[in-house]
């Protein structure tokens, strides 16, 4: 979506099968991919990008802390980190762990991505600790917001939307680096 709105757009992954996939479904485009696992840094890339996006990655990281640096590291002074996350207060209720200070743990594997040849597993943070690394990292929590199922996605019956209405499913945390 950024790419076709004219943004010059790098796509980086862990995963070359998820790159694979992008590039199909988005053939023409002047995207970049890059397979790297962005727990290392990316020093060809220090201070270079106004915007860094990352779309339900986080608690599928097990080196957050280094995940984290690095895209405060890619990040120009002013630029802005927009991340979405399942919401880690869910994990208790989900039953993915027992106690909400039990971090670090990671559980089961993903069954839509083993679908694609991608083994992703799911690892516990806090709320607190995710904040205080990026705090670190020279990211300043900007805005956090809880995704609501809409109107629209509750009357459809939509699986996700009927199952959890009453809890948020999801977060957007945006940052801007100092």
């Amino acid at each position: 979506m950024l790419a076709q709105r004219g943004a010059e757009v790098t796509a980086v992954d862990l995963a070359p099968r998820l790159l694979t996939i992008a590039q199909e479904r988005d053939p023409g485009t002047s995207t970049t991919y890059l397979v790297h696992d962005l727990s290392r840094p990316l020093p060809q890339y220090h201070e270079f990008f106004d915007l860094v996006v990352s779309n339900l990655v986080l608690p599928d990281v097990d080196d957050y802390c280094g995940y984290i640096a690095t895209l405060g590291d890619v990040l120009k002074p002013g630029g802005r980190a927009v991340l979405s996350l399942l919401n880690p207060y869910r994990a208790v209720f989900d039953k993915r762990v027992r106690n909400y200070f039990e971090s670090g743990r990671g559980t089961r594997e993903y069954g839509g991505m083993a679908k694609l040849g991608v083994h992703a597993y799911y690892y516990h943070r806090t709320l607190e600790e995710y904040i205080t690394t990026f705090r670190e990292s020279g990211l300043l929590l900007n805005d956090l917001s809880d995704v609501c199922p809409t109107d629209e996605m509750l009357e459809s019956g939509h699986p996700i939307a009927a199952k959890n209405y009453h809890l948020p499913l999801f977060m957007v945390l945006a940052f801007v680096k100092q």
